[in-house]
């Protein structure tokens, strides 16, 4: 029988879409970041509430969900 999945995990977004999130995201600005803070990303207010959430989610389990929901490579 197929797990069910939570509702608190069908709105947790995985570190990994996190991250490809973030190595994706619009870079605007100047064509380096040099001064620091002269490049940056723009994500709408939702989406970083989203990857607010799911980290603090994580962070509150200890990260008990990532270890037990990691692929091995």
């Amino acid at each position: 029988m197929a797990k069910r999945i939570s509702e608190k995990d069908k709105r947790r977004l995985s570190l990994e879409s996190i991250y490809f999130i973030l190595k994706n995201a619009n870079r605007i600005g100047a064509k380096e970041d040099n001064p620091e803070g002269t490049r940056y990303i723009q994500i709408s207010d939702t989406l970083a509430k989203r990857m607010m959430k799911t980290i603090e989610l994580y962070v509150e389990e200890g990260f008990e969900y990532l270890k037990s929901n990691t692929r091995s490579t």
